[in-house]
């Protein structure tokens, strides 16, 4: 590819580099001789991510065809094969997973082992971390296969076209513009390669000369479980025209309501938002909120507000990792945990004499405890459950439970907290056995098998914000091509 006169992107001048640099250099057969169009010049469709591909429909990517097709289901059970029993997991998991599973053996038996095998297997994001380097390279060059067409993207629609700030002067992060109106309007829902495109942030070397300097985060595999349950759940989101914008289109109906047989119907949703110790694999969950609103479902499945948001439930937690560091706090270093505690909980964390009030307290002994660690943190976690479930009193029957980032963090981190106390696994306690009979009545509901999940049960609203901004990116692209065209006609 010939270099351009003009000034162009960064992300043009890499895509140009990456071809000069591909020919001159010996390649590892990945991608040999690379015809980069630059960088993308129009939003990605998801005719063009099955075409690329050579894959198949939304219906055949999860086996539900007469083709017979079934590429989740089959990455799926090789997921599975690599951990489904003794000799498996001895050979594939690494240290640290192995000992977990012989430590559930000693406690629970074979039912606890199956127990952590189908927790592991219907996580929101499949997790690497458990198996040895190897086996996880393996997977993920699967996943790659599986979820995004990587080469043929590159290849044929150019490099992503829109660019991130990094810090890191050697990378650059991008991702591509997609375009989900069409399959929106269709009732079609969002296809599975599409979610993982959307999803996916590129780390793009300064000097890449191949396709393995090209990398995606390796945290999010989506399971596929949760990316059909997406896919379920935006076959309702409605195109309609924007009342506030003339001749533009937009998208409604996110909750995914029955805009004819839940009509009129009032409905709970129940947010909810975790802070954590970090967002390194070892990092915990150190504060969880509830809050709770009530909606009527309109026509078209949109809502209008029964009841304000209400903070329902709040709860802290003291870290041992954050308590590395300090704070100063009226010219003295406290803790960084307990500096967030006291930040966060305001006049609540105080009596009126000034001294530390019950709940603050409990919150900086819940990862304590006296006879075993972490039992005030297991009951408080147990609280969280109920509520999700439908059993708290004060909150009810849940229709939505909705969070930011949620499914692509929040449940697994609230999920790695959990298992992390030691509380959780001494049978003697009734909390702990409560936690896991919740945890699992949890994951049939969002994760089980198709005849009795609920779908539209748990949601993530960055998937939803996603989503609308790639409508609202159709509409202004659609819009300055017109203006182009208008301007050229003059």
């Amino acid at each position: 590819m010939p270099r351009r006169n003009v000034d162009t992107s960064k992300l043009e001048q890499l895509a140009i580099k990456f071809y000069e640099r591909s020919q001159a250099s010996v390649a590892d057969g990945t991608i040999k001789n690379p015809r980069i169009k630059g960088i993308q010049k129009s939003p990605i469709t998801v005719e063009q991510l099955v075409e690329l591909s050579g894959s198949a429909s939304t219906e055949q990517y999860f086996g539900r065809s007469e083709a017979k097709i079934d590429i989740a289901g089959d990455f799926f059970k090789s997921y599975y094969d690599f951990i489904k029993d003794d000799a498996a997991r001895k050979q594939n998991l690494n240290l640290r997973t192995r000992t977990l599973f012989e430590a559930v053996r000693g406690s629970e038996g074979d039912l606890g082992v199956e127990r952590l095998i189908q927790e592991l297997m219907h996580r929101e994001n499949l997790d690497l971390s458990i198996f040895n380097n190897d086996i996880a390279n393996q997977i993920y060059g699967k996943y790659l296969g599986t979820a995004l067409p990587l080469k043929e993207l590159l290849t044929e629609a150019g490099f992503p076209g829109m660019s991130f700030p990094s810090t890191n002067a050697y990378r650059q992060y991008a991702r591509y513009s997609v375009d989900v109106m069409g399959a929106l309007e269709k009732g079609e829902g969002i296809h599975p390669r599409m979610l993982s495109l959307m999803r996916s942030n590129f780390n793009i070397k300064e000097y890449a000369t191949q396709l393995s300097d090209i990398s995606i985060g390796r945290t999010r595999m989506r399971n596929p479980i949760s990316s059909e349950n997406v896919t379920e759940r935006t076959k309702r989101i409605k195109v309609i025209a924007d009342p506030s914008s003339p001749g533009q289109k937009t998208a409604v109906n996110y909750l995914a309501f029955d805009p004819i047989n839940e009509k009129g119907q009032i409905k709970t949703i129940l947010t909810w938002d975790t802070e954590t110790t970090g967002l390194s694999p070892d990092a915990k969950v150190r504060n969880v909120a509830l809050v709770k609103r009530t909606v009527r479902v309109l026509e078209d499945g949109r809502t209008e507000l029964v009841s304000a948001p209400e903070v329902i439930m709040t709860k802290h937690f003291r870290s041992d990792m954050m308590d590395m560091a300090h704070v100063y706090r009226n010219g003295k270093p406290v803790p960084l945990s307990v500096g967030a505690i006291l930040s966060e909980m305001g006049p609540d964390a105080f009596n009126p004499d000034g001294s530390l009030s019950d709940v603050a307290q409990r919150a900086m002994q819940a990862f304590d405890g006296h006879e075993v660690k972490g039992a005030i943190a297991l009951k408080d976690f147990r609280e969280i459950l109920e509520a999700f479930m439908g059993k708290n009193p004060v909150v009810g029957a849940v229709h939505r439970q909705e969070g930011h980032n949620s499914l692509a963090f929040d449940i697994d981190k609230l999920y790695d907290t959990i298992k992390s106390i030691p509380a959780y696994n001494d049978p003697g306690n009734q909390d702990a056995k409560a936690v896991k009979e919740l945890w699992g009545e949890f994951t049939l509901k969002r994760a089980g098998p198709a005849n009795v999940r609920d779908a539209y049960y748990a949601q993530d609203t960055l998937d939803s914000a996603i989503i609308a901004m790639d409508v609202d990116r159709k509409g202004i692209f659609n819009a300055v091509q017109e203006a182009i065209a208008r301007f050229k006609c003059r």
